[in-house]
């Protein structure tokens, strides 16, 4: 079997039309880049070249730019044309491209594979994925509120888990499920990569992206459809991810959803729309074609944060689409924060901008400001900070978590929020920094 290989021929594109071909050229390659070993082959003068290599850094994640194989040639030879269903012309879908590929360079398929009884039979508009790992109970829970929905279009739910220890034995029954329900599981990846394996099977042409512990009331999938047929459709649409009433019971929380400090939705004026860097996919919606024609997330984000604000600045830098926020899209959040919690995403976070610093050529993501490079001065400057909060990092968590354990058991908040907010402020902060000093230290 030949590898899959997609010739672009990029001597057509000059002067004025150049750009808006390397557009197109770049959205074409969804189904090539996305099989394993796939080739690219770039037929022009070497300066164009190059342009169209950022052109597919703007599009597509990292990662997968990584895993293609990228080549270059002056001209076309029989051999390599005969490799594709056809030299393509820069911005030209092959003729036949999807097909040839489905039927020759399949995905491989995940580990497992289990689908409901409505599975077969559905047609739906709307899809909804959900990455899970090792939070079954939680699933259950979103499982039978999406069997609820009420006046929602025909839908379908989208499982992946990420390679829990207990294995997908632990979950939900899917047999007995009303929803037409698909469960994969894939190795341990992080939910970046989870989204991308269900996006290969999403058959909506409406995107909902739900969290595991996300709690929506009855009306939120018909309400996210409605978004999208009665409102402008030229941004993400995101709803509010509050927390349940159960976790909201200490100063932690009551922090977290009165301020940014973990979710944008809190402090956002107004709808917007928003720089695409505000992205939170607890709760959001988008068109599938958006999330295929930017090569879906990033995997180089093993874990939970920056994945979304990845997507939603390239979903800006490549289509034009920024983020719209919805009050009225309302979802609840079944999670119990801590303080500790928090100093680790806030690290891994830290990491996570370097990454896109570096990745969209912005140190202002990382500094705030453009003439503030990334260079060993900077460095030292957050290892310096680092080192002068060590006492606090190592510290200031724990007793912060005990203070709202005491709260939760006594039913009540103790103390002032605004000097508990301060305090949390700081100690995120430090872990950013050592954060941003780690990735730094490459």
């Amino acid at each position: 079997m030949p590898v899959p290989t997609l010739v672009l021929d990029l001597a057509a594109l000059a002067g004025r039309d150049a750009a808006e071909g390397l557009a197109r050229a770049a959205g074409a390659l969804w189904p090539v880049v996305r099989r394993p070993g796939a080739r690219l082959l770039l037929v022009g003068e070497g300066a164009l070249t190059a342009v169209f290599q950022r052109a597919l850094l703007r599009r597509y994640p990292l990662a997968m730019i990584q895993a293609l194989r990228l080549e270059r040639a002056a001209a076309v030879a029989p051999g390599l044309r005969a490799l594709a269903p056809a030299a393509v012309a820069a911005g030209t879908a092959a003729s036949g491209l999807r097909d040839w590929l489905a039927q020759d360079h399949p995905l491989p398929a995940p580990a497992v594979l289990r689908d409901s009884p409505r599975w077969a039979e559905a047609r739906p508009a709307l899809s909804v994925v959900v990455p899970t790992f090792s939070r079954f109970d939680c699933l259950g829970r979103l499982l039978g509120a999406l069997a609820a929905q009420e006046g929602a279009p025909p839908f379908e739910v989208i499982v992946v888990d990420d390679g829990s220890p207990a294995g997908p034995a632990a979950g939900p029954v899917v047999a007995d499920s009303p929803l037409a329900l698909r469960m994969l599981r894939q190795p341990n990846q992080g939910p970046a990569a989870a989204r991308n394996t269900a996006l290969d099977h999403v058959r909506g042409r409406l995107l909902v992206l739900l969290n595991d512990d996300a709690v929506p009331p009855p009306g939120l999938l018909a309400a996210h459809a409605r978004a999208w047929e009665d409102g402008p459709q030229d941004a993400v649409l995101m709803g509010v991810f509050t927390l349940i009433p159960e976790r909201r019971r200490d100063s932690f929380a009551e922090v977290v959803e009165t301020t940014n400090l973990l979710f944008p939705q809190p402090t956002l004026p107004g709808p917007g729309p928003f720089p695409g860097m505000v992205l939170c996919t607890g709760n959001c919606s988008l068109p599938t074609a958006w999330l295929r024609a930017v090569g879906g997330f990033d995997t180089w984000f093993t874990q939970a944060g920056g994945e979304d604000t990845e997507l939603g600045r390239r979903l800006q830098l490549a289509l034009g689409h920024r983020v719209r926020f919805d009050a009225a899209l309302a979802c609840g959040h079944d999670h119990e924060l801590s303080v500790a919690g928090f100093v680790r995403r806030q690290e891994h976070l830290g990491r996570s901008v370097v990454y896109l610093a570096r990745r969209w050529g912005d140190p202002r993501i990382v500094t705030g400001d453009a003439a503030v490079p990334l260079d060993a001065a900077y460095r030292a400057s957050q290892e310096r900070l680092v080192a002068q909060g060590a006492r606090a990092l190592a510290t200031l968590p724990g007793r912060l978590d005990a203070r709202c354990a005491a709260e939760r058991q006594a039913g009540r908040l103790a103390g002032e929020l605004p000097a508990f907010a301060a305090m949390v402020r700081r100690v995120g902060a430090l872990a950013f920094a050592r954060g941003v000093v780690g990735a730094l230290r490459g």
